[in-house]
């Protein structure tokens, strides 16, 4: 069953580009594999892992390179996704510039990430990466996990990367923001139902973060996703 966010993407998706025969899309970042599975769009995926790109069976197009410093030359497209991508990059900002000057008029921006100030973007920030290795790999159960190519990725959780950040820069760029949605995480939810102890210190440590900030960080909604629709 697909999560409540990509639910959320599609519907937008589909509502904007249901009268498009053909619907390019830039997915930034893009992976192994497609987020916004829309029927008949064509994929171009841009990403700086090799590995991940040769397991994407969705691409049409495959581009190995950096999302901060790419030239897209004359590429235009319908739609630019950021999946789980911003927080990883050191200028967020950037990536969303160079995108958004491919987008055609009334283009649709998608970004997905981690709200960086809720209980688990924190703990994600405080905690070493090979801890996020040990819980992808026993409590996701993903075997690969932390090898290459494969998830948990290194996160900057840059200041651009925030949700707000985000929505301002497009903002700045000219865009409508058209929807903010905010969500619990699956890993949230594994978590609850595979150790529940842990599950118990986690949300502690969230009640203790909004006790202590009077509820300005900690939040139990760990997600976000945001579309945005170019004006021009």
């Amino acid at each position: 069953m697909a999560s409540p966010w990509v639910n959320d993407a599609l519907s937008h998706a589909r509502s904007a580009f249901s009268n498009k025969i053909n619907t390019d899309i830039l997915e930034v970042g893009g992976g192994s594999r497609t987020h916004i599975p829309l029927e008949g769009a064509r994929y171009t995926v841009l990403d700086i892992s090799k590995e991940q790109l040769e397991r994407n069976r969705d691409a049409s197009e495959r581009i190995l390179g950096d999302a901060q410093t790419i030239d897209y030359g004359d590429r235009r497209f319908d739609a630019c996704v950021f999946w789980d991508v911003l927080e990883h990059l050191e200028s967020p900002r950037s990536a969303l510039l160079r995108a958004h000057d491919t987008l055609s008029p009334g283009g649709l921006v998608f970004v997905k990430g981690p709200i960086l100030n809720s209980a688990k973007g924190i703990f994600t920030d405080l905690t070493p990466w090979w801890t996020h290795v040990l819980f992808y790999r026993y409590v996701l159960r993903q075997k690969n996990a932390g090898k290459p190519g494969y998830a948990p990725f290194r996160v900057e959780h840059a200041a651009e990367a925030s949700h707000s950040e985000i929505a301002g820069t497009l903002k700045e760029l000219g865009m409508d923001i058209v929807f903010i949605g905010e969500y619990v995480s699956t890993q949230v939810h594994a978590l609850k139902d595979r150790i529940p102890p842990l599950y118990w210190l986690y949300e502690a440590f969230g009640l203790l973060l909004r006790t202590a900030s009077a509820g300005k960080i900690g939040g139990r909604e760990t997600e976000f996703l945001i579309v945005a629709k170019c004006l021009r």
